[in-house]
């Protein structure tokens, strides 16, 4: 049997446990603590589908688990950072393409916009 801690009003799943104990300040799950102010539901559930990950996934009683709408997958801090060196470099290929002309003509520019 496993716990779920699930948000009312969406039925999104927070946190699939195998032990969930009721807090002052919310629930814990393991070394997690889940504030509840309300609009958080603990249930016992007897399966839980090997796909289903919190937040990507919900859950309603009656209908059970399903894929969470709203889900959008984030960029990992590692994949932004990957990115934004790529960025960073491609903007130095292009900078030193540049001319003294169109580096001052750029600046001018940015100054204006800022």
């Amino acid at each position: 049997m496993k716990k779920l801690i699930v948000r009312y009003a969406t039925g999104e799943i927070l946190c699939i446990a195998d032990d969930v104990r009721i807090k002052p300040n919310g629930y814990q799950a393991g070394e997690y603590i889940f504030p509840n102010v309300g609009d958080l539901y603990v249930i016992d559930v007897p399966d839980v589908p090997a796909e289903a990950k919190p937040y990507e996934w919900c859950y309603k009683s009656p209908g059970g688990f399903y894929k969470n709408p709203d889900f959008v997958l984030t960029k990992t801090t590692e994949e932004q950072l990957k990115e934004a060196t790529a960025q960073i470099a491609n903007l130095n290929r292009v900078v030193a393409r540049m001319s003294d002309d169109q580096l001052a003509f750029m600046e001018d520019v940015l100054s204006m916009l800022q």
